[in-house]
Formats: structure tokens, C-alpha cells, sequence
């Protein structure tokens, strides 16, 4: 950028080629250890391929800058669009590899990269957003804030993507997640400042490093099986929500999956207990966390709410869970009490306690029922 050809070559090569083996290694790391929490792999090492072109090609950029000569303006120009268009992308596409709302719409994404990536290639008529004259001169345009604004919306996105984890991971978990994206805005930011300092993709490639190692440690906070959070996650998020007062907890309880187990194997088991956790979360979407406590058991924290707010979404539940009971093949019946937090209440587990007796009065009561029923099993 300006002022390069100042800074000898490997100086100004030198950050990217460290970027470059951070995504070697990282490519190693993914295949060695494909299982990252239930994201998309195969994503994940696509986005680390990226990274790396992209590297190559601002070293390329490097080296073009060098040689120095105007017939080599217009290959100079496609090295930098390259750059400026896989800055977004690379953000959105971490933020779709852990979040399946930003995967909702990725239509609407891919619609708004598309008029970015006509922005960008119209720098060739316009050279609004940069010009490179005589292989040696780089300039940026007036347009030049689009690019950046572009790179700071997709950046939200991110954050966004993984907030709800967050909420609830601890400062190291969170610290990890945070330090990833404040690596690349303060490369981003010194590189705004000092143009030839190229420091925005290594630490891309470094953010995602770090991002890698928060999807390893939040392993340690999911269930495996369904996919929502584990008991200790639990306990972190009840510790968490001690300093709120309007917390409404809900204790969800399978009905007969030992009878499923028994009966059907446990592979039907287990599709009841990933089904529940579905349905639990659809449910609450938006207004609490689903953990899975025990076996059998879940809890939904509800911070910031109504109890008015969780009889509407048990009423979603309750419906879902009877759509479902009417097309699987065993019976699909789920024990629920919710319980708001009282003055009265020492802590939230006075909360949980009269959660989980609701909870056990509405499992006997459908005992009752199905015993007295012609219903199935």
C-alpha cells in the first residue's frame, strides 16, 4: 500500500508468510481433530483455504508493487479486489459455521455479496474504492469507507453468531471468542493507520486460530448427544444469573424413555432424547438457554422474562410436542414445571426446587392419564 516500496520486501512480506503457516497448522489441526463442536468442517477448512489465498495473494500484491512497472497496473488492481472482497466473506462464513439463524438467511447473505462484489469490480471503471498507477503508486478512493463498513458489519455478525454461547461460556471461553476479534481490529485499525504495515490477514489468520481453540473448549460445555449445554454449563449459568431478578427456570422430564430403550433399542432412545432437546429449543428460541442436567432431564434458564412470557412459550411446546407425538413411532411425551424467581428465594435453586416439583406433579399426573387411556403402550 502507500509509502510499500519504502519498507524492504521481506519486511513487508514477513507478517504474511507467519499468517500463512498459522494456516498450515491450522489445516493440520482441523483434519487431526475433526470433530469441532457440530460445526461444519468441511466449512471450517474451507474458510482456512481461503485465508490462505488470500495471503498469497497480498504477497503477490507485495511483489507486483516491487517489480514496478504500468503494464502490470491492471493485475495489481484484480490482487487488491480480491483482498478487499474476501474480507466479508471471511466473517460471514465464521459466523455460519456455529449459528444455524445466520445459515437462515443466507440467501439474503449471498444477495448482498453479490451487489459487494459489483461494488468492488466496478473499481476498474471507477477506481472509487482504490487506484494503482505506474505498478508503484496505491491510493485509496472516496469510496474506500464502503469496504470498511462492509468488513464491520460482517465483523457484527460474527459477534452476533456466537453471543448466545458466549452469554453463558466463562471469561476464559468468552476472552478466547473476544480476543479473536479484537486481534483483527487492531490489525485492521494499524493498517488504516500505516498502510504499508500489512498486518489484517495474519491476524485474520490468527483470529482464527484462536477461534478454533474457543470451538474445542465450548466441547467441554455442550452435550455431544442433543447438542444443547451440559451440567456444567448449567451450574456456570445459574452462578450467572444469581444477580437477575426476573429468572423463570423450566424443568423438562422424559416420559418412559426407559420403555423406548427396553423396547426399541437405545438408538431409538437416543433420537427421543435429540428430538426433546429440538423441540425444547425451538420453543424457547430467543428467550432462554436449554441444558441438558441429567439423563433425561433438561432446564431452561430464562433470563430478563415474564411468567406470562414462559405459559406462551409452554404453549408452543406443548403443541409441538403433541405434533411430534402423532408422527414417530413411540410414545413422544414430555413432564414440564416452570417456576418464576420470589423475593423470598435465597437462590435460584429454591427456584429450581419448586420448578422440578411442578415438574414430578405433571409427570404422575400424565402417568395417570396414560394408564387410564387406551393410548399407546
Amino acid at each position: 500500500m502507500e509509502g510499500r516500496r519504502d519498507v524492504s520486501e521481506v519486511m513487508a512480506i514477513g507478517p504474511d508468510l507467519l499468517g500463512l503457516a498459522i494456516c498450515l497448522f491450522l489445516n493440520y489441526l482441523v483434519r487431526a481433530n475433526p470433530n469441532i463442536m457440530h460445526v461444519d468442517t468441511k466449512l471450517f477448512l474451507r474458510l482456512v483455504v481461503i485465508v490462505s489465498v488470500v495471503i498469497v495473494v497480498e504477497i503477490a500484491s507485495v511483489e507486483v508493487d516491487a517489480y514496478g512497472t504500468a503494464s502490470l497496473d491492471a493485475l495489481d488492481e484484480l490482487l487488491y479486489c480480491v483482498i478487499y472482497l474476501a474480507a466479508p466473506v471471511t466473517f460471514l462464513l465464521m459466523a455460519m459455521l456455529f449459528d444455524n439463524e445466520v445459515r437462515r438467511f443466507r440467501r439474503a447473505i449471498a444477495v448482498c455479496l453479490v451487489v459487494y462484489a459489483a461494488f468492488i469490480l466496478s473499481n476498474f471503471l471507477t477506481h472509487q474504492l482504490f487506484t494503482v498507477t505506474g505498478g508503484t503508486s496505491y491510493s485509496r478512493g472516496p469510496l474506500y469507507v464502503v469496504y470498511v463498513v462492509a468488513s464491520a458489519a460482517a465483523g457484527i455478525v460474527f459477534l452476533a453468531a456466537n453471543n448466545r454461547a458466549v452469554r453463558d461460556a466463562d471469561n476464559y471461553r468468552s476472552s478466547l471468542l473476544y480476543g479473536a476479534f479484537a486481534t483483527v481490529l487492531a490489525a485492521t485499525v494499524i493498517e488504516a493507520l500505516f498502510p504499508s504495515v500489512l498486518l489484517v490477514w495474519p491476524s485474520i489468520a490468527l483470529g482464527l486460530l484462536l477461534f478454533y481453540v474457543y470451538l474445542r473448549e465450548l466441547q467441554f460445555a455442550f452435550d455431544p448427544l442433543t447438542g444443547v449445554r451440559n451440567r456444567m454449563a448449567f451450574s456456570q449459568a445459574i452462578r450467572a444469573a444469581e444477580g437477575e431478578k426476573d429468572v423463570g427456570l423450566v424443568m423438562i422430564d422424559l416420559n418412559g424413555l426407559k420403555d423406548v430403550n427396553d423396547s426399541m433399542g437405545h438408538a431409538s432412545g437416543d433420537r427421543y432424547l435429540v428430538a426433546a432437546a429440538q423441540v425444547v429449543g425451538d420453543a424457547f428460541r430467543g428467550m432462554g438457554s436449554v441444558f441438558r442436567i441429567g439423563g433425561d432431564e433438561f432446564c431452561v434458564i430464562c433470563p430478563s422474562t415474564t411468567e406470562e412470557g414462559i405459559d406462551e412459550r409452554l404453549h408452543a411446546f406443548v403443541g409441538a410436542m403433541r405434533k411430534h407425538d402423532a408422527e414417530c413411532d413411540y410414545r413422544f411425551s414430555i413432564a414440564y414445571g416452570s417456576a418464576m424467581r420470589e423475593p423470598g428465594d435465597l437462590d435460584l435453586f429454591a427456584t429450581l426446587s419448586r420448578a422440578d416439583a411442578l415438574m414430578y406433579r405433571d409427570k404422575e399426573r400424565t402417568k395417570r392419564y396414560f394408564r387410564a387411556s387406551d393410548g399407546r403402550g
